[in-house]
């Protein structure tokens, strides 16, 4: 599995964001098996409209460190 690209949905995303044993979540998981992750604009966009405070501004700015972002575009349909 560790060559495939995988496209994060927005829920795993949240998940982990929400829990306090990130070792436990499913992102987690797959972070350790997967090198290649990716998550979609769109994704982004739920992530800091969901960020309700400079905290949580900051954990999202963070977690999308691990991701490439996959822009949503003529290009991409």
């Amino acid at each position: 599995m560790a060559n495939r690209r995988i496209l994060i949905d927005s829920t795993l995303l949240i998940e982990f964001l929400r829990k306090r044993n990130k070792e436990k979540t499913q992102l987690w998981k797959l972070k350790e098996h997967v090198t290649d992750l990716s998550i979609s604009a769109v994704s982004v966009f739920e992530l800091f409209a969901g960020a309700t405070s400079t905290e949580k501004m900051i954990d999202v700015q963070t977690l999308l460190k691990w991701f490439n972002v996959i822009d949503f575009n003529e290009d991409s349909i």
